[in-house]
């Protein structure tokens, strides 16, 4: 999560945690400890921001990342929280968001409870307000705790299907379900007719053997339906015609290993669902490997490889994610200028990062390189589907990025800038001289450089 202080967001926030603290009062009974120990305090705030590009000039304010949370604490067993967050990769409009998030938190051994509802002030064309529960979060779950070295959780609408870290995926479980089942699918909508993204609820086994502390081992498993036309000829593209349709189900699992000591953090992940080509996935499946390890407080190491196997028919949605981008003409799957088919789809992309830093005392300069190939996708705009040549044919064809920057760290405060180099195989970057309305008619160019800056606080364990 990224973070700054708006002084008016704060504001709001503090309010809405003030309505909570009713609701925590309702089920503060169930607790021994006196409200001398409960708390009031900002959790965390996180901003991040590209500063300048070669290609793209002052970017500053331009897509801003940001998250905040103030938290009630009543006490370990039991809080509630208020968070906001925006992200250019989530939210419909950049540096905005209509949702609030109230998170509830509550162990009463041995299970642990955490709901996650939104405030949404923006609902709909009306404009209107609504709250209800979050539904592709994975901080509502109910997990029950065997023993110390054995948890089973259940997520009722998302087991996190995200992977990586510095080169983090999208949700690789998200999948697109056309409500209306309409006898026609074509550019324009028909009725109430939209898209509705869902992501795969079910259980989570964790396993936290005795002999080796530190490691824990888990696997989840978890179905989602979703409608699609009943006849066999049916095809998106050539034959959007559907005289019935029937409930399907797509199937989605992960396994994942994380293990931490004194100076070494280190782990893997793979997730993967079953039918990406009927529910129009952007990925099929992800793994990542990755590891940090601090040497005597000399040197400290981090690495990552992530994989990426891109879904058969990724759908292309506006950014409401509703209805297709491309209408005129249809193009409803990832096409390019001349309408044929990306060359990323359906194939297996790579990804490497290595960053390593000189800690002195408070300060941490660090170099940083990574490598992603023309088939690798993630969120971030480098991603082989998002950076393409002028007609986009092409991605990027191969992605390197050498970076230099530094920590700055003070008690809970850190602040990190970085300057980063890119060098792509084919011209990719947009020319801050040559900007057209008809991109495939712009000069673009090989090579960018970039400033960043992100800032980070965080007061709680989360």
């Amino acid at each position: 999560m990224r973070i700054q202080w708006i002084r008016g967001a704060t504001t709001l926030s503090l309010a809405l945690t003030t309505m909570l603290l009713p609701v925590i009062g309702i089920t503060s009974g169930l607790s021994t400890v006196t409200r001398s120990e409960s708390a009031l305090f900002i959790e965390n705030f996180n901003y991040a921001d590209r500063v300048y590009a070669e290609s793209k000039k002052t970017e500053l304010g331009d897509q801003v990342e940001m998250d905040m949370a103030v938290k009630y604490l009543y006490d370990q067993d039991l809080y509630g929280m208020v968070s906001f967050q925006t992200d250019p990769t989530e939210n419909r409009y950049d540096n905005k968001t209509s949702k609030l998030e109230l998170l509830l938190f509550h162990r009463y051994a041995p299970f642990s409870l955490q709901l996650d509802s939104e405030l949404n002030s923006d609902d709909g064309s009306t404009g209107g307000r609504s709250i209800g529960l979050d539904l592709d979060s994975e901080k509502t779950f109910i997990t029950y705790h065997h023993s110390p070295h054995w948890a089973l959780t259940f997520y009722p609408f998302n087991f996190d299907g995200e992977v990586g870290h510095n080169l983090q995926t999208l949700d690789v479980t998200r999948l697109h379900s056309l409500t209306g089942a309409p006898s026609s699918i074509n550019h324009t909508q028909i009725g109430d007719e939209k898209f509705v993204n869902k992501t795969i609820p079910g259980l989570e086994l964790q396993w936290m053997p005795s002999r080796v502390p530190g490691l824990k081992l888990s696997t989840s498993y978890g179905v989602a339906s979703y409608l699609y036309p009943a006849n066999s000829d049916f095809n998106l593209e050539t034959n959007p015609n559907a005289d019935r349709w029937e409930r399907r189900e797509d199937i989605g699992y992960k396994f994942a290993l994380d293990y931490q000591n004194r100076d070494l953090t280190a782990g893997a992940q793979y997730v993967a669902h079953t039918n990406s080509e009927y529910t129009g996935s952007l990925l099929a499946a992800a793994a990542s490997i990755y590891g940090s390890y601090n040497w005597r407080g000399r040197v400290t190491v981090d690495g990552e490889v992530t994989w990426s196997k891109a879904g058969s028919a990724p759908l292309r949605l506006n950014r409401s994610g509703e209805w297709f981008e491309t209408t005129t003409p249809f193009q409803p799957v990832y096409s390019d200028y001349y309408g044929d088919r990306q060359d990323w789809i359906d194939q297996l992309g790579r990804a490497a990062y290595l960053k390593v830093g000189f800690p002195i005392k408070t300060t941490t300069p660090y170099l940083s390189a990574k490598y992603l190939d023309s088939n690798f996708i993630y969120r971030e705009r480098e991603s082989a589907h998002l950076l393409r040549t002028a007609d986009e044919s092409s991605s990027h064809g191969g992605l390197v990025g050498l970076g230099v920057g530094v920590i700055f760290k003070q008690n809970r405060m850190t602040i990190t800038p970085q300057l980063e180099w890119l060098r792509a195989q084919n011209p990719v970057f947009s020319n801050s001289s040559d900007v057209r309305q008809d991109r495939f008619l712009s000069r673009f160019k090989k090579e960018d450089y970039l400033l960043t800056i992100n800032v980070s606080y965080n007061l709680g364990d989360s």
